[in-house]
């Protein structure tokens, strides 16, 4: 089924946020835990706030968009693809990688399969979680 990046599905948990920093449409966004302000996810640290898949772009700070943070949505998947059932991280662009490291932080997993450069159906649990995808 072809989707467009920064869907949202029944059941999703949608939150209304504001920014603080541009963000672009489908891709990782954080929620700064003090302010709950939102601004793009990178996976370069562990989260400290919630982290969602924008539904909507903003062009500079202090604009509000939809973030879906539970449930499942549509992210911009890397040049690499994604199998379906693979961990899912954020990769430095805010767009979503398979989890490969045991230090990738995992949002949640691909329910089907995204070409490289796609768009991935990611089912994020709510928690971001540290699992080592490494098998060892």
């Amino acid at each position: 089924m072809a989707y467009n990046a920064g869907e949202a599905f029944p059941d999703s948990i949608v939150l209304s946020l504001t920014t603080s920093a541009a963000v672009t449409k489908g891709t990782f966004v954080q929620a700064a835990k003090a302010t709950g302000a939102v601004a793009p996810y990178t996976g370069a640290a562990a989260p400290t706030g919630v982290v969602g898949v924008a539904l909507d772009a903003a062009a500079a700070s202090g604009a509000e968009i939809r973030v879906v943070v539970k449930g499942k949505a549509t992210v911009t998947a890397d040049a690499t693809g994604i199998k379906a059932g693979a961990f899912v991280s954020a990769n430095a662009s805010s767009v979503a990688e398979a989890a490969t490291t045991n230090t990738d932080i995992v949002l949640g997993f691909e329910v089907e399969e995204a070409a490289a450069s796609g768009v991935a159906l990611v089912y994020l649990p709510g928690t971001p979680m540290n699992i080592d995808t490494t098998g060892a």
